[in-house]
C-alpha cells in the first residue's frame, strides 16, 4: 500500500511547512520538507528504506519555528545552520557518512532522556568518513565542557581523537545515567556493540572529579 502527501500548513505567525511525502510498507520518503519562517528557510529530505537512513539539508532553522509548528516541540531554543548530507545504516553504524558543515547555536532539547541537554555551541565538519568537531559547549546535569577532535569511521570503527575539558564530572551522576539508558535499550545493546568498535584516544580534563568519597581536583 502506498500512501502519498504533498501540500503546505501554515503555523503561528506565517510559519510554513511545504511537505512532499511518500510512504510505502517498505519505504519511508520525505522527498521535499520545507520550512520558512520569516527571513529563515531551510530545506530538507529524508529517506528511511532497509535500515538506512539518508538525510539532506540546507539553510537555517530556529528553535521557536518548531514551536510554531508543533503542539509540543521537543526544541526549546536554539538554531542549526548548515549544508550537510547524511548516509546513516542501522545495521553497521560504523560505516556512516556525513558531508558538509552544521553550525548549532543555543540548542536546548528537553526529552525524558535529555531533559536538560544544552548545546551552546558547536561546529561540525563532515569529510566522508570522517568529522570534526570544533568549539564545542555543552551543558547535560550541570557538568559544562568543551569539546573538540575528530571522528574517523574509515576502518570500520570509532576512531576517536577528541579533547574534553570540564568542571566538575561525578562518577555516580555519569553511571546513574547509563544505567537508565541500558535499561531501555537492552533488546539492542548486545548487537549494536557486536556490531562497531571504540578505539582511540579521548583526553579528559576537569576541574574536579568525584567518585564515592574520593574527589580529586584537578583531575587529567
Amino acid at each position: 500500500q502506498r500512501i502519498a502527501f504533498s501540500g503546505s500548513i501554515a503555523g503561528k505567525e506565517g510559519t510554513i511547512l511545504e511537505l512532499e511525502a511518500e510512504n510505502t510498507p517498505r519505504e519511508l520518503t520525505l522527498r521535499r520538507v520545507r520550512v520558512t519562517d520569516g527571513k529563515n528557510r531551510v530545506d530538507g529530505s529524508f529517506k528511511f528504506a532497509e535500515r538506512i537512513l539518508q538525510i539532506g539539508y540546507g539553510g537555517v532553522l530556529e528553535g521557536n519555528s518548531l514551536d510554531k509548528l508543533m503542539a509540543k516541540s521537543p526544541v526549546v531554543s536554539g538554531s542549526l545552520r548548515g549544508d550537510f548530507e547524511a548516509r546513516i545504516p542501522f545495521d553497521r553504524l560504523s560505516s556512516s557518512e556525513i558531508r558538509g558543515d552544521l553550525q548549532v547555536a543555543g540548542f536546548q532539547i528537553s526529552t525524558s532522556h535529555l531533559k536538560s541537554l544544552l548545546i551552546e555551541s558547536l561546529a561540525v565538519k563532515g569529510e566522508g568518513k570522517s568529522f570534526v568537531l570544533q568549539d564545542g559547549t555543552v551543558s547535560w546535569n550541570d557538568v559544562k565542557g568543551q569539546l573538540r577532535g575528530r571522528i574517523d569511521l574509515s576502518g570500520g570503527a570509532y576512531d576517536l581523537d577528541l579533547d574534553i575539558v570540564a568542571n566538575m564530572l561525578n562518577w555516580e551522576e555519569m553511571t546513574r545515567v547509563e544505567e537508565k539508558q541500558d535499561k531501555a535499550n537492552e533488546s539492542t545493546r548486545e548487537a549494536k556493540e557486536s556490531q562497531a568498535k571504540i578505539l582511540g584516544t579521548v583526553r579528559v580534563k576537569a576541574d574536579a572529579f568525584s567518585h564515592g568519597t574520593t574527589r580529586w581536583e584537578p583531575f587529567q
